[in-house]
């Protein structure tokens, strides 16, 4: 009897490290897991986002949350981005129908935007104003 009561003794003593260790291991991902999104903040920022594309990549799913889809559109910002003005852009406008996008900018242009496709152009010089007569 002794050695049974020994034997339940040690196996919920194991049973009690094992949930420990499952509990450690557990932190640790987690950990690990703040650490490669703050990684993979510091390479977007040092311009790195091929880098940081991967650092994110490479983190397990269950962890993922609203840090992580950030910094992943972080990594896409050139999708949202339109390429084409010299000058400061000053206004935007889409069409009614949502289809074209206008940007106007102060070097007198406005680009018209096919907002369904990856960035094309149409270009059109805007209208000068005509100063008031005084």
């Amino acid at each position: 009897m002794p050695e049974r009561h020994l034997w339940a003794i040690q196996q919920k003593l194991a049973e009690e490290q094992r949930t420990h260790a499952e509990q450690q291991k557990e932190e640790s991902e987690r950990n690990l897991y703040v650490a490669s999104v703050g990684l993979a903040h510091r390479k977007w920022l040092d311009g790195e986002v091929g880098e940081a594309e991967w650092q994110l990549d490479e983190c397990p799913v269950r962890f993922r949350s609203w840090e992580w889809g950030y910094l992943k559109r972080l990594c896409h910002l050139d999708l949202l981005t339109l390429r084409g003005h010299t000058d400061t852009v000053a206004s935007v406008a889409f069409s009614r129908d949502g289809k074209r996008l206008a940007s106007g900018n102060f070097d007198a242009t406005v680009n018209i935007w096919d907002a369904a496709l990856p960035p094309s152009v149409d270009k059109a010089d805007a209208p000068q104003r005509k100063p008031k007569p005084q």
